[in-house]
């Protein structure tokens, strides 16, 4: 259901932002198991995790399974990695446009990808190249849209404007968010700018994998 959906994004952005499960778990009213079930492959970065070490009591079983668990994810993103470069070799055409599309305008984090444009139709071969090659289900979708005006007239036009170019429906559509700046036509993009975001470490992984593949380098930093 949609309510639950947004609720797992919610603990999601809350512990790539280094907060324990148990306050998620309390901060949004679920249980823990819940939360623990919705984060498994979000890995914390050591300064993280040494905060969170600093804010609790653990005993040295606990923090030897957070170093297991740390292994464990990190091996897990590092065999990701290895199966994007192996799609790569493959040289599917559309597979090595969206890759390279995302090394070019996508934001590099770690746990989600996310796609930020104006240009309609690079967000339709965008988000072609998530469906066809990386067969990611359309509830994953995400949409949120950057403009300037404060009308809802236009917000509901500029919604309907994107969620037909991407083919997703109302349910995909998260908020608007409205930046400061100037009025004029001039300066103003008149359908806004639109951002598309999947939750999935492994899809990331996957995308850098690729990357490095095709174009010949090595970035371990794209690990962590």
């Amino acid at each position: 259901m949609v309510v639950k959906r947004e609720t797992r994004e919610q603990a999601r952005q809350l512990r790539a932002q280094g907060i324990s499960i148990i306050s998620i778990a309390k901060q949004l009213g679920v249980a823990k198991s819940s939360v623990s079930h919705w984060v498994c492959d979000i890995e914390l970065t050591p300064a993280q995790i040494e905060t969170l070490k600093q804010n609790q009591h653990r005993t040295p079983a606990q923090l030897n399974g957070s170093k297991t668990n740390y292994t464990k994810a990190l091996t897990q993103r590092k065999l990701w990695q290895e199966e994007g470069r192996a799609n790569a070799r493959e040289q599917r055409g559309l597979h090595e446009v969206g890759c390279m599309l995302y090394w070019a305008e996508g934001a590099k984090g770690r746990s989600s990808i996310i796609f930020v444009n104006s240009d309609p139709e690079m967000m339709k071969l965008f988000i072609r190249f998530l469906r066809q090659e990386m067969n990611i289900p359309e509830e994953d979708f995400i949409v949120i849209l950057h403009c300037h005006t404060h009308d809802k007239a236009e917000w509901e036009r500029m919604t309907t404007y994107w969620l037909r170019i991407l083919g997703l429906t109302q349910q995909n559509m998260r908020n608007i968010n409205v930046k400061q700046g100037s009025n004029s036509r001039k300066n103003r993009l008149e359908n806004g700018i639109c951002t598309l975001r999947v939750y999935s470490t492994e899809l990331a992984m996957h995308i850098y994998g690729a990357i490095q593949e095709y174009a010949g380098f090595d970035r371990p930093e794209w690990l962590f």
